[in-house]
């Protein structure tokens, strides 16, 4: 058909000639044009049949558990077609829902264990193939699922029992981000999850309590919250090697306090910005046990960290519950997250609080 939506005219004088109405399309070809479709239609359900098959022939011997509740479409989830070392880090995250979710509901026996710990050799193998700096990352993100494997397969309760099994951490242990952040290199400087100075889909933008607005980058997003107290006072939560707080100070906020828990990190971010961002503090703490008294800040900012202490819910809570100890009346706490958040906000922080 033609544009608006009526036949074109050699249409028309086809289908009068053919003493049929305009469009429509004979019984014969109708019959000749069906198998072709047919056949692409079958071909495609291959396609998909054969990728799903070798999925389950890879992964499928972590889930065949007596008594799982995994569904097939579940499972089906894991099979992305990306690059390699995209593969490998979904592949990581999704393991550790898995020993997540089998801790949860009391199936994470040493069975089940074995084959995780199976599935975690064979990707530190594939991270071998990669370059230098990209399997040094993969490696380091599969010591922290290893390490919660064994914490929770062995009831362990300290961060150090963990270490000492040898290539496993946990995301509290300030040894895991010393080690880290010594083997990092300058440019291996990155922001979590997205950038201020990301560009991002521009939609209209409501923020709580403030009119609406357009935004086109992540950074006038966050500054928008930043930016309704005059002067705030801003404590980071797990800050790391992030440029954001340079680039909140340099939009003018400059009451910052940065917290983590790796003391090497913070002497480097100290001397990289003693002269440029003399006014904002990089401080040795932990963000489950702030030495700061109540109704400190204006906003407490937190970019990954709780997400990071999710595999441990009583430290997760700590951590909340501090927040909000050291938030003035009124003042926010924000949340930049992966989690959904019907979890997140109403199972954790609202819930928690």
């Amino acid at each position: 058909r033609g544009l608006g939506g009526r036949p074109p005219a050699a249409a028309m004088a086809r289908a009068k000639a053919a003493k049929q109405p305009p469009g429509a399309v004979s019984a014969g070809k109708a019959a000749k044009a069906a198998p072709r479709w047919r056949r692409w239609l079958f071909t495609l359900l291959a396609v998909v049949v054969a990728a799903a098959a070798a999925f389950w022939a890879r992964y499928g011997a972590v889930f065949r558990q007596t008594g799982s509740n995994f569904t097939e479409a579940e499972l089906q989830d894991l099979l992305v077609k990306k690059e390699h070392k995209v593969q490998l880090s979904y592949q990581l995250s999704k393991l550790t829902e898995v020993v997540e979710t089998l801790s949860a509901t009391g199936r994470l026996n040493t069975e089940a264990g074995d084959r995780v710990h199976a599935a975690l050799d064979r990707i530190d193998r594939e991270a071998g193939e990669l370059d230098k700096e990209t399997a040094l990352k993969i490696r380091w993100i599969l010591s922290i699922v290893r390490g919660s494997l064994i914490k929770k397969l062995r009831n362990l309760t300290s961060d150090e029992q963990v270490e000492a099994e040898g290539g496993a951490f946990t995301y509290s242990n300030p040894r895991y981000w010393d080690t880290y952040y010594q083997n990092a290199t300058a440019k291996e400087r990155f922001d979590w999850y997205v950038a201020w100075d990301d560009t991002i889909k521009e939609a209209d933008f409501e923020p709580l309590g403030l009119a609406p607005r357009r935004v086109k980058q992540f950074g006038e997003m966050l500054a928008t919250y930043l930016g309704r107290t005059e002067k705030p006072r801003v404590l980071i939560s797990g800050c790391g090697n992030s440029v954001l707080s340079e680039r909140i100070y340099s939009s003018g906020i400059e009451d910052i306090v940065n917290i983590d828990i790796s003391d090497r990190l913070l002497k480097d971010m100290r001397e990289r910005y003693n002269a440029s961002a003399p006014n904002m503090q990089w401080l040795l703490m932990n963000a489950s046990q702030l030495d700061f008294k109540e109704s400190h800040f204006n906003v407490v900012l937190d970019k990954g960290t709780l997400d990071s202490l999710q595999g441990n819910r009583q430290l997760l809570k700590e951590a909340i519950h501090e927040a909000y100890r050291v938030l003035q009346p009124g003042a926010l706490l924000l949340s930049i997250s992966f989690t959904a958040p019907e979890q997140r906000v109403d199972q954790q922080l609202q819930h928690d609080a």
